[in-house]
């Protein structure tokens, strides 16, 4: 399987997104709103894509991918559908990937360094 698992993580994830934002916008408008609705699915899934595509230190970012993945679902599941608290959300991934990132690419610079 190797590093097949960070790309149906992703997959997952897109289609969990995609379910959730299709509920939501459901009351307001259905099909009509699929479009604006799947720009804003790529535009969450932007930083779990960014984690499981890098091709550097690439079972970290996978294991920091399903943290994300999991902060994620959680908070979504906690929001009870209001689309203003989804966007910050979207923030607080964008903000852990972000940090997770910076962790494991400086833990990575002091364990090659100790070698």
């Amino acid at each position: 399987m190797g590093g097949k698992w960070r790309l149906l993580a992703l997959l997952g994830y897109a289609g969990l997104l995609m379910w959730e934002w299709a509920t939501i916008s459901a009351p307001f408008g259905g099909i009509k709103v699929l479009s604006f609705t799947s720009l804003i699915v790529v535009f969450a899934l932007a930083p779990i894509a960014f984690l499981c595509l890098v091709p550097l230190h690439r079972d970290a970012m996978g294991i920091l991918a399903l943290l994300v993945i999991g902060l994620g679902v959680l908070l979504y599941d906690l929001n009870d559908g209001d689309p203003i608290g989804l966007m910050i959300v979207m923030f607080y991934q964008y903000c852990a990937a972000g940090l997770g990132c910076f962790v494991v690419l400086f833990g990575a610079h002091f364990i090659e360094k100790e070698r």
